[in-house]
């Protein structure tokens, strides 16, 4: 192949004066360590002495593919449009390596699945326009009914650092796919699990993040509606503060829509009474989620049966979870900035060391595209 290209390199000459231009920027460099014959010479004011009458249209595309064909070193081989980093150089080191051949939509390099669901598979994978990991979640089917939530997940378009909000969105054959920003730690789901109830200064931080993901939805007119400890998303940290995501916004509904016929969605335990039996979307239903999760991240409830308070729990604190969890909608705050505010007054709270939430999802090789030098 290198040699059918450079034969032809050799015996062909553009007719325009822009192509020949191209062509002899082409031959200028050696190739293999000798020179190639271009037929004016090695001079390029041979091509500019002979300019060619043609119309300069009939050789745009085969500069084009001399230039496609050809870095700028005068290499014969065409260059693989990306390739893998080092794994010491690698932004995120491991064994699994890509190339843009995989990607979704021309976007979305698809690298390993982080978990699936009744929507469909979420996949951790490389943007390559934004150049970052991401987590790109598809829907099996076109006439999925849940794709009725899909397409109502990724308009919403909130833009807050606690909130898992759909980014970009791509077609796929028979249904689409859309990118959230990569969480590494699991859920507070998963966090629960693994170490019980946490310290008050602990279960408070966590709620003053929830509740800012959740006042800006709310400020966007959106009601989450299935605030819970599995949909709570956590980026891994060594032992500070960990940072919290609102994520799953695929039941969420918005103010002033309709109250739903029938049951309401969300999921029992975690929902309002009247969320459940269909009531119209309201942010007080969010807030009693909230209360439910801060009095079972202290222990107090569970979705199990009953577990034993944490020690050192200020009774303000549990009050106030406990006027959020309340089953009448009118006893609970109204808004998620005033319950933030009430937080910081139910201290003091005895210090304590943050958990390690670790890396769930382990490492992995990401694709770096191979920069291109052009003919000048």
């Amino acid at each position: 192949m290198r040699a059918k290209r450079l034969h032809l390199l050799r015996t062909w000459r553009p007719r325009s004066l822009r192509g020949r231009r191209a062509l002899h920027r082409a031959r200028a460099t050696p190739v293999g360590g000798r020179a190639v014959r271009t037929g004016q010479g090695s001079n390029p004011a041979g091509c500019r002495s002979n300019p060619c009458p043609q119309a300069a249209r009939r050789c745009r595309p085969r500069a084009a593919r001399l230039r496609t064909a050809y870095d700028g070193q005068g290499a014969g081989v065409l260059p693989s449009p990306t390739r893998v980093a080092d794994p010491a150089t690698a932004r995120t080191p491991g064994p699994v390596p890509r190339t843009t051949g995989d990607a979704v939509g021309g976007r979305y390099v698809l690298l390993d699945v982080v978990g699936t669901g009744g929507m469909g598979t979420v996949h951790r994978a490389w943007d390559l326009q934004d150049q970052r990991l991401v987590a790109v979640k598809s829907v099996r089917h076109a006439d999925d009914p849940s794709l009725t939530r899909f397409a109502r997940e990724q308009s919403l378009g909130v833009d807050h650092p606690h909130v898992a909000a759909p980014g970009g969105w791509v077609g796929t054959p028979g249904g689409g796919a859309f990118a959230v920003g990569l969480a590494t730690g699991g859920t507070l789901h998963d966090l629960l699990a693994e170490l019980g109830p946490l310290a008050p200064r602990v279960v408070v931080d966590l709620l003053d993040q929830i509740l800012a993901g959740l006042e800006a939805l709310h400020a966007a007119g959106v009601v989450h509606r299935d605030v819970k400890p599995a949909n709570l998303l956590l980026d891994a940290s060594p032992g500070g503060r960990p940072h919290v995501y609102v994520a799953d916004l695929g039941v969420a509904g918005l103010l002033g829509d309709p109250a739903p016929v029938g049951e309401g969605p969300g999921t029992p335990g975690y929902a309002a009474p009247e969320q459940l039996a269909g009531a119209a979307p309201d942010v007080r239903q969010d807030l009693h989620a909230v209360g439910v999760v801060g009095l079972e991240l202290l222990g107090l409830v569970s979705a199990g049966g009953s577990l034993e308070p944490a020690p050192g729990a200020p009774d303000r604190l549990v009050d106030l979870l406990l006027a959020c969890a309340c089953d009448d909608p009118a006893a609970r705050p109204p808004t998620a900035d005033l319950v933030r505010d009430a937080l910081t007054r139910c201290g003091p709270y005895p210090p304590s060391p943050y958990p390690v939430v670790p890396d769930r999802l382990g490492p992995v090789e990401v694709p770096v595209p191979v920069a291109r030098r052009r003919l000048t």
